[in-house]
């Protein structure tokens, strides 16, 4: 996956698209910069701490960062 690609992801996961699995996502938005290890490479609006939860809390909040 490209830049290109990973922005067209998001884009259509934005527009309510359910074709993409959640890994797909996570790739796509850490690829755009929007998640990252390091705290410099946080988007706008991610300037808070994901706490660690099971993987249903944090799959609701990682498809809020993008829509």
């Amino acid at each position: 996956m490209n830049l290109f690609e990973a922005n067209k992801i998001l884009d259509r996961h934005k527009e309510g698209s359910h074709a993409y699995s959640l890994l797909t996502i996570t790739k796509a938005l850490y690829l755009t910069g929007d998640i990252g290890t390091h705290e410099e490479l946080r988007g706008p609006g991610l300037d808070k701490e994901i706490p660690g939860e099971d993987e249903g809390s944090w799959t609701e909040r990682s498809q809020e960062m993008v829509g």
